[in-house]
């Protein structure tokens, strides 16, 4: 078996993320499990749910040195391959990870923008761009993003979006 210093990218059973997660830490496994808010469909605040779902990274330790272990792990459904390699993140793509979480969940929960706020656009070809918020709903926001000279309705999902 090669050594690796990144992580294992591992496949979930479906729903079964948090349970893998569980599973592999308490077989030594550094696990991580990258979380985004989740939409609130009533007044109370809804739980964080997974970023990439049924996906989540293992790193081997000296208390789990070998990944023989993982595809019996209850809620996991396999370690993700490319042909025959298996899949690894590297540290630095996991920190890159770690930082887009903590600006989502530093945003709180999507779809409380009302017209006139200001928003930060966080991924895709406009990431970095902050805009007027035109008028939004529970999924959708409408910037205005000044394009070529002109103001143009821009819609974005709001998952992408942390209020300025």
């Amino acid at each position: 078996m090669q050594t690796h210093d990144g992580w294992l990218v591992i496949m979930s059973k479906p729903k079964a993320e948090l349970d893998a997660k569980h599973q592999l830490g308490n077989q030594g496994f550094d696990v991580y499990l990258p979380m985004r808010p989740a939409r609130a469909r009533s007044q109370t605040p809804a739980q964080p749910v997974p970023l990439f779902p049924r996906y989540l990274f293992a790193r081997l330790t000296a208390a789990a040195p070998s990944v023989m272990p993982i595809r019996s792990t209850r809620g996991v459904s396999q370690v993700v391959r490319f042909g025959t390699q298996m899949a690894w993140a590297t540290d630095p793509l996991i920190q890159q990870i770690q930082e887009f979480e903590a600006r989502l969940l530093a945003a709180g929960t999507p779809g409380r923008f009302k017209s006139g706020d200001r928003a930060e656009v966080l991924s895709g070809p406009f990431a970095g761009v902050t805009a007027d918020v035109l008028k939004s709903d529970e999924a959708r926001v409408v910037l205005l993003l000044t394009i070529l000279g002109g103001q143009q309705p821009v819609s974005f999902n709001a998952d992408i979006l942390a209020p300025v």
